[in-house]
């Protein structure tokens, strides 16, 4: 999975070192990066649904074995906060990338160079 403090390195380390704009090889990688986000978030979510159809179907079959169904609910229950919290940090990822190209449009060279180098900083590694 790319990440979009990677994708800033590379920016930050090939385009904004030369003094020169931001170039359009930088542009479609944070393209590819924000597409490819979109699609992580969308499987995560769709896979988030079917677990909780999972759960609702286990729940009616199961309903006369209480101990089964404690213990398959809660496993489930934490696949589901793991999954959740995953899709919650796609979709702050693809947010920020997102927010990236539409500013990069508008933005100058030194702006440029500034958001960069405080979005590395302040991205997570």
């Amino acid at each position: 999975m790319g990440s979009l403090r990677a994708a800033l390195l590379e920016i930050q380390r090939v385009d904004t070192k030369a003094g020169g704009t931001l170039s359009d090889k930088a542009r479609a990688s944070l393209g590819a990066l924000e597409r490819s986000l979109a699609l992580q978030g969308w499987l995560i979510f769709i896979a988030v649904l079917v677990g909780a159809a999972l759960a609702i179907w286990a729940a009616i079959v199961n309903i006369h074995d209480p101990k089964g169904l404690a213990a398959f609910s809660g496993a489930l229950g934490l696949s589901v906060a793991a999954a959740l919290e995953l899709l919650r940090r796609t979709w702050r990822e693809l947010g920020r990338t997102s927010l990236l190209l539409i500013l990069l449009d508008e933005s100058s060279e030194a702006q440029v160079a500034k958001l960069v180098d405080k979005l590395i900083k302040d991205l997570p590694t």
